[in-house]
């Protein structure tokens, strides 16, 4: 039997985009659901930017202290070379990126953002459906209006939902609207 999970917000993907927007709609008050494939934090902060910078800073580490072996330097001197433990760099690499994903993983549960751990497979517009590691799992986005509602004009459009930025300040009649609900601190 399958799980079945009714949302506002629906976000595929939890990389650098992904878990942003989630945090944000969950802050907002939207009832939000993260899904994800891999890790969160994306290729950036599993596979490559992070991992990478991590490995270059152990080598800029290195090359440093090859530069105090026989006479030294600044008054350090070191009697022969370091030795380089690749494991013990690639262990400590490992240490920064779980650090990390387990910080987006605390504030995507802060914001009080649901996590769903599989692939996303669309079968329309408004819904989609998850093979996670507990059994099939049937999620169906659709925003509904709330009674303590603001009406925003957007600056533009993105793909999968609308963005609100700023507030028609104007006077002048918005052309279109989206709505979202009014956290209770915006009163």
């Amino acid at each position: 039997m399958s799980e079945r999970i009714e949302t506002n917000v629906l976000v595929v993907g939890g990389g650098p985009g992904g878990y942003v927007a989630a945090i944000r709609c969950g802050q907002l008050g939207l009832k939000t659901t993260l899904v994800e494939a891999d890790r969160l934090g994306g290729t950036c902060l599993i596979r490559g930017c992070i991992p990478s910078k991590a490995m270059i800073h152990v080598a800029g580490k290195f090359e440093a202290m090859l530069q105090h072996v026989g006479a030294g330097k600044l008054g350090i001197r070191l009697d022969s070379a370091p030795l380089f433990d690749l494991g013990g760099a690639v262990d400590w690499k490992e240490t920064v990126v779980d650090k990390l994903n387990g910080g987006v993983a605390a504030l995507l549960k802060k914001a009080k953002v649901r996590v769903v751990q599989g692939q996303a497979v669309f079968t329309d517009a408004k819904n989609c459906s998850v093979q996670s590691s507990e059994g099939p799992v049937q999620i169906s986005a659709e925003f509904r209006s709330a009674p303590n509602t603001l009406f925003w004009r957007p600056d533009r459009w993105l793909p999968a939902f609308r963005a609100f930025p700023m507030a028609n300040m104007s006077g002048r009649q918005p052309k279109r609207y989206c709505s979202v609900r009014c956290p209770n601190d915006w009163r």
